[in-house]
């Protein structure tokens, strides 16, 4: 009447139940609010991380930018002749375009939620 199952899949069955699990909890936020960016800005948490990115760090007024990974370094002096171009490692361009990240690799972008400042 029952079915009996090996120890062995047992194991294998509960390994890919978490698996399924844990990549369906990992859910990016569609919003963030600016105490959110600050709580993981001081804890050392680099949010746009969860989309590929980068943030830029030197100024409060732009906690909402998220650049390219590849750049190294997010806005600053010198950012236009970063392995990412100008348009990826430069605040004022994502700014100006006003991409929402989203996705895993939406970077450049700008976390959803929060006021663009210029």
């Amino acid at each position: 009447m029952f079915a009996t199952y090996s120890p062995l899949r047992i194991v294998l069955f509960a390994i890919a139940l978490a698996c399924l699990l844990s990549s369906a909890t990992a859910v990016r936020k569609s919003e963030y609010t600016v105490e959110e960016v600050q709580k993981a800005r001081d804890s050392g948490k680099d949010l746009c991380e969860d989309f590929g990115g980068i943030s830029f760090w030197g100024h409060e007024d732009h906690n909402e930018v998220c650049c390219k990974k590849n750049c190294g370094k997010c806005g600053g002096t010198g950012c236009n002749s970063r392995l990412g171009s100008g348009e990826n490692c430069c605040v004022s361009p994502i700014i100006d375009n006003a991409k929402e990240c989203k996705g895993k690799e939406d970077a450049p972008c700008v976390l959803p939620g929060l006021p663009l400042s210029w």
